[in-house]
């Protein structure tokens, strides 16, 4: 009998866009994936942690995440959840003795101070193992027995230190006579944001980095990233399944989840999209032709009722100031199913150089950010430096 795995993470049951609410796609999405679990024959269900938005979720969060894991248990499945940054690790422990009887294992916590290996694994198939580690902090590692203190508080020295714990921490989750798949919630490899995600950062350790699990990891099952991505086609082969809904228009992108089938030794990867259950589109138009911009776009989303409004971001380009024009725009998208979530009403009237000179701005500060970026993964330019470093430009450009 094969074994059939399904990865997820990153639900974030209870956030909002704006004030938006979005539970009612969450629990469309949860309604699907647990048909998907029927039809798709899987065996193990894995939710590679954030499963809440915030350590406290709301009432409704938490009545459709057990509405979920009560469907799940009657489908004679595993299923593995770790608790991601988003999630308060104490929180999504508190039922797990409960649920470990509907075959339903969360491990919330690295309980460093008595780290019991067995905590953290399971075995999944004659050859397979699969061992989970939920987000931890800098004092999770440095509390663990292996952390040796260096000498000299030097961030190199500080950062060795840490990814020999890290190193250590992996070793003894890992089985050397079996495949071993990890789950986890961290940074890992080089990977792509959708600019939404939180920073996370271990003292220096920017990301956990694969050579740790080249010998004997197969797989590993990543959640913190909402934009699907391979991280990494060699061995280990490393997904971030990506979030199920966009959460901003940033994340306007198709959603998966990654399945794997286990046929005796031999693992094979597939994307499985996810369907829309609520678009959210931006329109970026001009001033002349804005209404026939706006008709096309929404044409292309006729199928979306009135009850699930699409979530619309729209920029209207003009070349002069034009009284009214909001007025306008918000009573044509009346005979639409739409939520205005932004309308910026941009009005171009600088000269050709001027112009050039603003463009040739945006790019190096987009080069500046992308380097920043290569340096620090998954971390945000401080606002302080990318005001500095404005200023130093504007002054070369002679704009100041």
């Amino acid at each position: 009998m094969s074994v059939r795995i399904l990865h997820t993470s990153d639900w974030h049951l209870g956030k909002k866009l704006f004030q938006v609410e979005r539970l009612t796609e969450q629990d469309l999405f949860l309604t699907w994936l647990s048909k998907e679990i029927t039809e798709k024959k899987i065996t193990h269900l894995l939710i590679a942690g954030d499963i809440f938005d915030t350590p406290n979720p709301p009432d409704k969060a938490l009545s459709t995440y057990f509405k979920f894991l009560r469907e799940v248990s009657e489908k004679n499945i595993q299923v593995y959840i770790i608790a991601g940054n988003h999630d308060s690790g104490r929180f999504i422990e508190a039922p797990k003795e409960f649920l470990k009887k509907e075959n339903i294992h969360i491990v919330g916590k690295l309980n460093s101070l008595e780290f019991e290996p067995k905590e953290h694994q399971f075995e999944i198939s004659e050859y397979f193992q699969l061992n989970i580690l939920p987000y931890f902090r800098t004092k999770e590692i440095q509390d663990l027995p292996w952390y040796e203190k260096p000498e000299q508080f030097e961030s190199e020295a500080n950062k060795e230190a840490l990814l020999n714990t890290i190193e250590k921490l992996v070793e003894n989750i890992t089985n050397s006579q079996k495949k071993n798949i990890l789950m986890a919630h961290h940074l890992f490899g080089s990977f792509f944001t959708s600019e939404s995600e939180q920073s996370l950062n271990l003292s220096g350790v920017n990301s956990i980095p694969l050579s740790l699990f080249k010998e004997n990891y197969e797989y590993l099952a990543l959640g913190h990233i909402h934009k699907p991505q391979i991280v990494s086609n060699e061995k280990p082969l490393a997904i971030y399944s990506g979030s199920p809904i966009a959460f901003r228009f940033s994340e306007i992108h198709q959603k998966k989840y990654s399945l794997l089938t286990i046929e005796d030794k031999n693992l094979k990867q597939e994307w499985v999209e996810i369907p829309s259950f609520r678009d959210l589109i931006r329109i970026e138009a001009k001033s002349s032709t804005w209404r026939e911009t706006i008709k096309e776009k929404l044409t292309l989303h006729s199928n979306v009722s009135n009850t699930e409004k699409i979530l619309l971001d729209l920029d209207i380009n003009v070349d002069e100031v034009q009284p009214g024009l909001k007025r306008e725009i918000l009573s044509f998208l009346e005979n639409y199913p739409v939520t205005l979530m932004g309308l910026k009403i941009k009005v171009q009237t600088e000269s050709e150089n001027s112009r050039n000179a603003l463009n040739l701005e945006q790019n190096i500060q987009d080069i500046f950010k992308d380097y920043y970026q290569s340096i620090y993964p998954g971390e945000d330019v401080p606002q302080e430096l990318l005001e500095t470093f404005n200023l130093i430009q504007n002054k070369n450009m002679g704009l100041t």
